[in-house]
């Protein structure tokens, strides 16, 4: 969300570049979920089964400040053809908008290329990069319905390193949004 007068998003203070995800709890595995398409990639939507819970991740992932256009993170979404995670966290309040979300996730370095309400549900589309180059891409659903609810989130990882593990980087993404929105859960 950009307020007016303001042209982009500014990136937070370096303070923020290491967030600890040692002793992290995991999470019972949600249900099974249907993904929603956010950006029209899809013809259909599909269902997938939900991740099962891993054990606490106690690597650091540690996100750099970056900016990425719109344009950039359409390209690269399309690039990858399959995520390299879909899961979904249950939340058991529900924020009461986007900002609310968007203030957590930011904290971590996690940024909002676009977010929006609708009637039955909260849309975010989010990114980040790490210090090894790596960018990670997610589309995010709140369902606003009876609680608990789910979060569904799917990630991609665009990877700069060499010997990427894309989905040990998504896992420690994921590790990295649980953490920052632990108060709806």
């Amino acid at each position: 969300v950009v307020e007016p007068g303001m042209a982009a998003v500014q990136p937070l203070s370096d303070a923020l570049a290491a967030t600890t995800l040692a002793g992290a709890v995991p999470q019972p595995a949600p249900p099974v979920v249907e993904e929603t398409d956010l950006l029209g990639f899809f013809d259909e939507p599909t269902t997938t089964p939900a991740a099962a819970t891993a054990p606490p991740c106690t690597t650091t992932l540690a996100l750099v400040p970056y900016t990425l256009s719109g344009d950039d993170y359409q390209t690269i979404w399309g690039k990858q053809t399959q995520p390299t995670l879909s899961t979904s966290l249950s939340f058991t309040s529900l924020p009461p908008s986007t900002v609310e979300v968007e203030t957590a996730l930011t904290k971590t370095k996690i940024c909002t290329m676009a977010s929006g309400e609708l009637p039955t549900e909260f849309k975010f589309f989010l990114y980040g990069k790490d210090g090894e180059g790596n960018v990670f891409l997610v589309q995010a659903v709140i369902v606003k319905a009876a609680l608990p609810t789910p979060m569904t989130i799917e990630i991609k990882v665009k990877g700069d390193s060499d010997g990427l593990d894309a989905t040990a980087k998504a896992d420690q993404f994921l590790e990295l949004m649980r953490s920052a929105l632990v108060a709806y859960m």
